[in-house]
């Protein structure tokens, strides 16, 4: 996705509310985030901080604030938290209290000036300003297109406008990025009166999560297609979707396109010469050796190797992600490369034979963890940064290695973390067969009733409510494996709702929570909470992503895709906004997933996490 020279200006206008003094920037052909540092003599990441989308690139005559000098300070207010600033900013818990000692030890106080140093970047996506300043010669026509709105809705949202027109330097209202996202899901909602539909048979042990992820839809338009599934998915079932230009030609067995690729193949996007070109390799498990794209027999076997079909759908979101390094003009040169992998081992020696990576900066990939700690082992001492793309393993800490999946640990500490945030009445239900399972996190808070199940895994109204607070909202954390347990916690909650402020929260979204015995609209009513490591909520970024992918591709995009996608344009942007070999020091957030490094027993790791919540319109959206 290309994006106009207006969206960066409106980023880079609007930065976040950090105590610095700055001065404008107006950015030339060809200069560079670490060019523009160097002469102001600050950080790259204290530009990123206060122009948040320049993480994701800069273009000429983009204006960006520069701060005075590199120490950047957020003043706390009334009611703020170490997880609300660590939000804000996106800076990992553990950043925000090594910058500033005691933090840990000590808490928060109305007043204090918290130091975020060179180290932090605005949420890219949640801050966008839902306001414009007019430039010379612009027209209300123009301004209205390029922000994707009608010239009538300019008036409105601007009185006077319409009488008195525009003045440069003037500053106009414009919707903010929800409305519009509520706009589009209503027209969506109306196609379905003037669209047919195709229809799917339910497969067994398939779930609605998966089929709103295979097809693209969400589980509030199912409902509102198949009202039957108010009583739960069962196999068999035959669900209706919408055809539209979108999705007419998807299916649930169809697959990215089958790489035509030899063992390497180059991309050059630079079209100007400088010191600062970069060189990344990102190796593909493809085994064209045993997975000729031209047999007859490929499409048979990319249906039955689940591994083959995720290393596809994973290369589709790359192949998207370079069609939009070739719009940014960036110095860089991508390799991408077969590193013939399996689950048993790699060839590290036969592949440094096939490709020199003496000049390079970047490696993504291989996809198995002990393969990567194996390349990282081979390429210790080095400069080059090995970064593991889909393992949720903890795997050895190399300090050249990137783990850049959050493992699930860390999962559920965040979201413990966001507990302690609220600082509102906690209730744990466990079954006694679970019982040492998530001691340690249940720990940290404080004030917390526990609720023990009998062996059955039986709940009841009258064993929760003397433990209910009708002054406090209830969180109720569910922790169990059991689905007994999961189906009549969820009933219960569900009736006690009525006379208490009840919200459901899960340490991890398991299997249980797609049985057809539980309803979705209950889980919904109950604004259930989870953690998560990516975020499925819509946003404009995200649309525009899903359009260019399916106008591509003619299918919708699965998690894979979308990582594909996220870990290069991220690392891109790193090796680009890096200074003194440092790339690591501020937060990325892409299309579904968010990067927020820490250096951890000498590895590096990302504590990017979500925590999500249902809504009652079954939309899913960041908790608050």
């Amino acid at each position: 996705m290309k994006k106009t020279l207006l969206s960066y200006i409106l980023l880079a206008s609007f930065g976040v509310n950090a105590q610095v003094s700055s001065v404008k920037h107006v950015v030339t052909k060809g200069e560079t985030l670490t060019q523009i540092a160097k002469k102001h003599e600050v950080s790259v990441q204290s530009i990123i901080t206060l122009n948040p989308g320049a993480a994701d690139g800069i273009q000429e005559y983009q204006v960006l604030l520069i701060p005075k000098n590199n120490r950047l300070e957020h003043v706390v207010q009334p009611k703020e938290t170490v997880f609300g600033i660590s939000k804000k900013y996106n800076i990992a818990i553990e950043k925000l209290q090594d910058l500033n000692p005691g933090l840990k030890e000590n808490g928060l106080k109305i007043g204090q000036k918290l130091v975020l140093a060179d180290s932090s970047i605005a949420n890219q996506s949640n801050n966008i300003s839902n306001t414009y300043e007019v430039k010379a010669k612009e027209t209300v026509y123009a301004i209205a297109v390029q922000n994707g709105i009608t010239v009538s809705e300019l008036y409105e949202l601007n009185p006077g406008l319409e009488s008195s027109g525009l003045k440069e330097g003037q500053i106009l209202k414009l919707p903010t990025k929800q409305n519009t996202v509520q706009k589009s899901s209503s027209s969506q909602q109306k196609a379905t009166e003037l669209q047919g539909f195709f229809t799917i048979e339910v497969e067994p042990k398939q779930t609605l999560y998966n089929i709103q992820r295979t097809y693209g839809v969400t589980a509030q338009q199912l409902m509102l297609w198949n009202p039957e599934l108010q009583n739960g998915l069962k196999e068999g079932m035959v669900l209706k979707i919408e055809k539209s230009n979108n999705n007419a030609s998807l299916h649930a067995n169809q697959s990215a396109p089958v790489a035509q690729n030899p063992s390497k193949v180059d991309y050059k996007f630079d079209q100007f010469s400088n010191n600062s070109s970069k060189e990344m390799v990102i190796l593909m498990p493809f085994n064209l050796k045993q997975n000729d794209p031209n047999s007859s027999t490929i499409h048979s076997k990319i249906s039955n190797d689940v591994f083959l079909n995720m290393i596809l759908d994973f290369y589709a979101g790359v192949q998207l992600a370079l069609d939009e390094i070739q719009n940014k003009n960036m110095p860089l040169t991508i390799h991408i490369v077969d590193s013939e992998e399996s689950n048993r081992a790699m060839n590290i020696e036969q592949l440094k034979n096939k490709f020199d990576f003496n000049q390079t900066d970047v490696i993504i990939g291989p996809f198995f963890q002990k393969n990567v700690d194996a390349l990282s082992k081979a390429f210790e001492g080095t400069s080059t940064v090995i970064v593991s793309p889909l393992s949720t393993e903890k795997g050895q800490p190399f300090p050249n290695q990137v783990h850049t999946m959050p493992s699930e640990d860390l999962l559920k500490s965040e979201l413990i973390a966001y507990l302690e945030s609220k600082n509102e009445h906690v209730l744990w239900i466990q079954n006694p067969k679970d019982k040492n399972k998530n001691q340690q996190y249940i720990q940290r808070l404080s004030n917390t009733a526990r609720i023990e199940t009998n062996t059955k895994g039986n709940i009841t109204k009258s064993l929760l409510t003397p433990h209910l607070n009708k002054q406090k909202t209830n969180y109720v954390i569910l922790d169990t494996s059991d689905l007994t347990t999961t189906i009549e916690t969820v009933y219960a909650l569900r009736d006690l709702r009525k006379q208490y402020d009840i919200q459901l929260v899960v340490l991890e979204r398991g299997a249980n929570l797609d049985s057809t015995d539980v309803s979705i609209n209950d889980l919904a009513e109950l604004r259930m909470i989870f953690p998560s490591v990516t975020n499925e909520a819509n946003s404009s970024k995200r649309e525009v992503f899903y359009q260019n992918f399916r106008r591509k591709f003619s299918k919708n995009p699965t998690k894979f895709s979308v990582r594909g996608y996220d870990v290069v344009m991220d690392m891109v942007n790193r090796m680009h906004a890096g200074i003194d070999g440092n790339i690591f020091e501020y937060g990325s957030q892409q299309i579904e997933n968010k990067f927020t490094y820490i250096n951890e027993a000498g590895g590096i790791y990302n504590n990017g996490v979500y925590i999500l919540q249902y809504n009652p319109d079954l939309t899913i959206t960041e908790a608050n």
